[in-house]
């Protein structure tokens, strides 16, 4: 049976979590809603709360599969690119009905190069699947 963990970060700024879930025997792990940083006042972002993930990954010594994102984020910006761009085998993982939200964001926003297939995720989850 997995010995299953769960480390929490907190953004501040926007008032949410990200999470790393992982086992401490297989060190097998994956983190839900990575955070990037936004900082309104300046339109810049950074990079401080991907690296606060990353550097408790490294630090004991988890192996990253997956990134899951559990929405679409209005209330921040997703790390999970910037993740990937550091740690390439990391996959992407979604609800497969992220695809109507991609086609009201691209309708609402004006958006005429978003694809809206959900070709930016490895993965597109469906209700209920198991694997």
């Amino acid at each position: 049976m997995a010995d299953l963990k769960l480390k929490s970060f907190y953004d501040q700024a926007t008032y949410t979590l990200t999470y790393v879930v992982f086992d401490e025997k297989s060190r097998d792990a994956i983190i839900i809603d990575p955070v990037m940083d936004y900082d309104p006042h300046s339109s810049t972002i950074s990079y401080e709360s991907v690296e606060k993930v990353l550097n408790f990954i490294k630090e004991k010594e988890l192996n990253l599969s997956t990134i899951l994102e559990t929405h679409a984020h209005a209330d921040h910006l997703s790390g999970a690119e910037e993740i990937k761009k550091r740690l390439p085998q990391v996959k992407t993982a979604i609800g497969e009905k992220i695809t109507i939200v991609q086609k009201t964001f691209k309708s609402i926003f004006n958006l005429p190069e978003l694809s809206t297939n959900g070709e930016q995720f490895d993965y597109l989850l469906k209700d209920g699947q198991k694997n």
